[in-house]
Formats: structure tokens, C-alpha cells, sequence
């Protein structure tokens, strides 16, 4: 059974973290470097492709200079 109300938070905390990255003028490189992750692996979570596990959502938050629960707080219903 899907829960599409949470996948749709998902992917908003997923679309938070790309504006942030952007707004930084971060590439997917220089992200990667910063997290530990491959620059492909940014691509793939930021494209929707892969599901980024809770601990690597926390490494980019850290990354962007923001709190995770700050992101999800965000966009709470």
C-alpha cells in the first residue's frame, strides 16, 4: 500500500534540498565532496531516480547548511 501524502513530502524535502544547493551555487560535484556521496548519486536522488536513504538526507542538509527536521518541519501538514 502507497502512501502518496508522504511521498509527496518526500519529494518535496528532496526538491527543498536541490533549491538550497542551487541557491549556494553548489554543483553536483562540489555537493558530493561535501557529503561523500558520488556527484551521479546526487543527480539520480535530485532527478527522482534513487531514494536517498535518511542518513544520507541528513549528510546534505549538514552539507547545506540547514537541519534536516528544519526541511521536513517545512513542509509538515
Amino acid at each position: 500500500m502507497k502512501d502518496k501524502a508522504s511521498e509527496q513530502q518526500a519529494q518535496k524535502v528532496i526538491e527543498e534540498l536541490l533549491r538550497l544547493r542551487k541557491a549556494q551555487g553548489l554543483s553536483h560535484e562540489k555537493l558530493a565532496d561535501r557529503v561523500g556521496l558520488n556527484r551521479s548519486t546526487i543527480s539520480l536522488i535530485e532527478n527522482s531516480k534513487r531514494n536517498p536513504t535518511l542518513i544520507n538526507c541528513m549528510k546534505l542538509a549538514k552539507a547545506l547548511g540547514v537541519r534536516l527536521g528544519d526541511v521536513l518541519n517545512k513542509f509538515e501538514k
